[in-house]
């Protein structure tokens, strides 16, 4: 029959008139290796390798394996991964595998791979493509070893992998993302030992603050003409300590974040610049990367900019927080005064005056580690 008008059977054309609505292996090619100047050429169907015992059967199944990067997962089963990997580079050695596939869409491409190093990809016109054989997206196939099938019908691990191949690139994510979510923990590890570290100092001393408000309240002057306006005095002495420390935690948390903007554009920087090394601007692609160089320059040029006006920003506000520190303090030393004044007026307190001062100081800590403390959980 003539070839132009030989007809494809109804039951496997499709709509859109291709004939294949599945991948196919069309032929492997060796180079070097046991199989040296082997090619295989197969038909769009069943293809039986026929040959004596040490002919090569399994190494062009396992070659075409090899390829299309679906070697089995040393997790699943080690030794049969380590003896594929074996069998693989013991047969191809120096040489390199050459395959041609088709897309169940009628694209063509040609692999080609040595041992050890990746797959370079070509299209039907033999111009390099960024594409990757060894995923659904462009192409797929499903490879097992000799007695691979009868231990996944034993094995139950083995038939979950056979499962999870028809979520591959969701599972692949996931994964990613497992693996993303790790390395932070292990990251954090450090910090939350010392985290945890803080938090038993805290949990050491926070205990002791009901005794000391107890004891500052048996200080409160109960009766008298004077009662609340000395309790006031007390009240309002310890607010003042309050009030500067807030002041040191104020200016504290500004020069942090001046700190840590000025290390994350140091890390910028570095990141940024570190691919633009000689040998890229020496390269075939230096004028590409020339580009590059100018984009990330800019890029670099424009963070240090806003972090300079961030810093600036930073150091303003400082500047303010000093001048209103200082007017603080000078209103502290009048108030001081007045109450140092009020107090002299009471034999009492007089003699509590120094025993009230301590613990205002302690409480004022105490507090401030409850308030870690909880910041810390």
């Amino acid at each position: 029959m003539d070839k132009s008008t030989e007809r494809v059977p109804a039951a496997r054309k499709r709509k859109d008139g291709n004939p294949h609505p599945h991948h196919r292996i069309l032929s492997i090619e060796v180079a070097g290796g046991f199989l040296d100047g082997t090619r295989l050429e197969f038909s769009d169907g069943l293809n039986c390798i026929i040959g004596g015992r040490g002919t090569g059967k399994t190494t062009v199944l396992e070659f075409i394996r090899y390829i299309l990067g679906m070697m089995p997962d040393v997790n699943d089963n080690r030794p049969r991964a380590k003896a594929i990997e074996g069998h693989v580079r013991g047969n191809l050695g120096s040489g390199t595998i050459y395959l041609e596939v088709e897309t169940k869409h009628g694209t063509r491409y040609r692999a080609e791979r040595p041992w050890g190093d990746d797959v370079q990809v070509l299209d039907r016109d033999g111009e390099p493509v960024p594409v990757s054989l060894d995923r659904d997206l462009v192409f797929k196939a499903d490879i097992y070893s000799q007695n691979e099938i009868e231990e996944i019908a034993t094995t139950p691990r083995f038939q979950l992998s056979l499962i999870d191949r028809f979520a591959e690139e969701e599972i692949r994510e996931t994964e990613t993302e497992i693996a993303r979510a790790r390395r932070q923990v292990q990251d954090s590890a450090a910090e939350l030992r010392m985290i945890e570290g803080r938090i038993r100092e805290a949990e050491e001393v926070v205990p002791e603050i009901d005794v000391v408000s107890k004891r500052l309240q048996e200080l409160q002057v109960a009766d008298g003409a004077d009662a609340g306006l000395i309790n006031a005095a007390h009240s309002h002495k310890a607010l003042r300590g309050r009030e500067a420390a807030a002041f040191d935690d104020f200016r504290q948390a500004i020069n942090d974040a001046r700190a840590a903007m000025r290390r994350q554009g140091e890390h910028v920087a570095e990141a940024c610049a570190a691919p633009l090394i000689a040998d890229f601007r020496e390269g075939p692609n230096a004028a590409l990367f020339e580009e590059v160089e100018s984009l990330m320059a800019s890029y670099i040029d424009t963070y240090r900019a806003e972090t300079r006006r961030l810093d600036n920003a930073g150091q303003a506000v400082l500047d303010q927080l000093g001048a209103l520190c200082e007017q603080l303090a000078s209103d502290h030393a009048r108030q001081e005064q007045q109450y140092r004044d009020l107090v002299a007026q009471s034999d009492v307190e007089r003699k509590h005056a120094a025993e009230r001062a301590s613990l205002q100081k302690r409480h004022l800590f105490l507090t401030r580690a409850q308030h870690d403390l909880s910041g810390l959980r």
